[in-house]
């Protein structure tokens, strides 16, 4: 009998939270509670861009650059090639949980390959790495527990975490090799002088925007991109 690992840690993670009630609203809790699941990323990166000089702040901008397109490959390869639906509404995996209500059920999108979710907090993670090694490896280790975590709830299987996460950390460190697009943005900012607060602002949107997984972004992505339905 072939068995496939991915469904098998999968079950076995979801089957050790949802053995406890208190265990699995605290996983419920910590996984969907927006100020909890983002805090360490979403702070230590807002960190770093009032703390940093111009050029910190270009080296920033880039990385973000890299999120934008790492999310874009993400949320393509799920509603383009349809590799498989999410395990909590695929009716042929029988998840526990659903008498605690932990399972989720309402997805924008059903295919769960790569994890967006997973896809946007590594990337950030991995921009907060590119300024400061400490804040970068607790925001990596928060990212991994949060995986985890969603696994737990049968949102992703752990081959879509994988695949999240080193597309998001991938094109965030290809991007931030490209030395043109580090000197065009250090211009930028040189040149704002007094018009900074309009830097700041736009890298605020941003931030506003990325805490609920992109909705305005991930709106445009839908009517620009073809979809083949199944």
């Amino acid at each position: 009998m072939i068995v496939n690992p991915d469904l098998k840690i999968l079950l076995g993670i979801n089957s050790l939270v949802s053995a406890s009630p208190i265990a699995a609203k605290l996983v419920l809790f910590a996984s969907y509670n927006p100020l909890i699941r983002g805090f360490p990323v979403f702070f230590s990166l807002a960190a770093l861009w009032f703390k940093g000089d111009d050029r910190k702040r270009a080296r920033i901008a880039i990385g973000l650059a890299g999120v934008c397109l790492a999310l874009a490959a993400s949320v393509s390869t799920q509603m383009i090639f349809h590799w498989h639906l999410h395990p909590s509404i695929d009716p042929s995996i029988h998840l526990k949980g659903g008498e605690f209500g932990i399972l989720a059920s309402g997805y924008d999108r059903q295919y769960s390959f790569p994890s967006d979710t997973t896809n946007l907090f590594f990337a950030l993670s991995t921009v907060v790495l590119l300024e400061s090694r400490t804040l970068g490896c607790i925001s990596l280790v928060w990212c991994l527990l949060e995986s985890i975590l969603r696994i737990a709830l049968g949102c992703h299987y752990p081959s879509d975490i994988l695949g999240g996460a080193v597309l998001g950390m991938g094109c965030v460190l290809l991007i931030s090799r490209l030395r043109p697009l580090r000197t065009w943005f250090e211009g930028v900012l040189e040149h704002s002088g007094p018009r900074i607060y309009l830097i700041h602002a736009v890298f605020a949107f941003f931030l506003a925007d990325a805490y609920n997984i992109f909705p305005g972004i991930i709106g445009v992505l839908k009517i620009v991109l073809p979809t083949h339905p199944r």
